[in-house]
C-alpha cells in the first residue's frame, strides 16, 4: 500500500479521466452493438432502457474502468520497481518476469484493452486458428 500512497496528483488526475473515457466509450459501443441486434430481430422482444443499464452498461463500464486502473497502477509499480533497482545486472529471474507480466498487463491495461483480453483470451482482431 505504500507503493500507492506515493502516486502523485497529476498520475490520479490521468487514471480518472482515461477511465471516463473508456467508460464512455463502452456504453456507446455497447449501445451500438444493441440496436444491431435489435434492427436484426424486430420479432424479438425489445429490452427496456432501465433494464439495459442494469444489465449491459453498468457491467461494461465497471469491468472496463476496473482494468484500466489497474492497468496504470500495474505501470505505476513498474516504475517504482525500476527507479529501486541499482544495476541491470543484478535483476533475478523472479524480477524480471514479474517486470515482464506487469509491463504487459499496464499497457493493456491502460490502453483500454485488458478487459477484451481476458474475456476474449486473444488480441481483439485476432482469428482464432479453429
Amino acid at each position: 500500500m505504500s507503493i500507492i500512497s506515493k502516486m502523485p496528483c497529476w498520475y490520479v488526475l490521468i487514471i480518472i479521466i482515461f477511465s471516463l473515457c473508456y467508460g464512455i466509450r463502452e456504453i456507446f459501443d455497447r449501445t451500438k452493438r444493441l440496436s444491431d441486434d435489435e434492427a436484426k430481430n424486430r420479432e424479438k422482444v425489445i429490452i427496456p432502457m432501465w433494464r439495459k443499464v442494469i444489465i449491459f452498461y453498468s457491467r461494461d463500464v465497471l469491468s472496463v474502468v476496473t482494468c484500466t486502473i489497474s492497468g496504470f497502477v500495474a505501470l505505476f509499480i513498474v516504475n517504482y520497481i525500476f527507479s529501486s533497482l541499482e544495476s541491470f545486472n543484478d535483476i533475478s529471474v523472479g524480477t524480471t518476469i514479474l517486470l515482464m507480466s506487469l509491463i504487459f498487463w499496464g499497457v493493456t491495461g491502460a490502453s483500454g484493452y485488458l478487459q477484451y483480453i481476458i474475456v476474449a483470451g486473444k488480441f481483439p482482431g485476432i482469428s482464432g486458428s479453429s
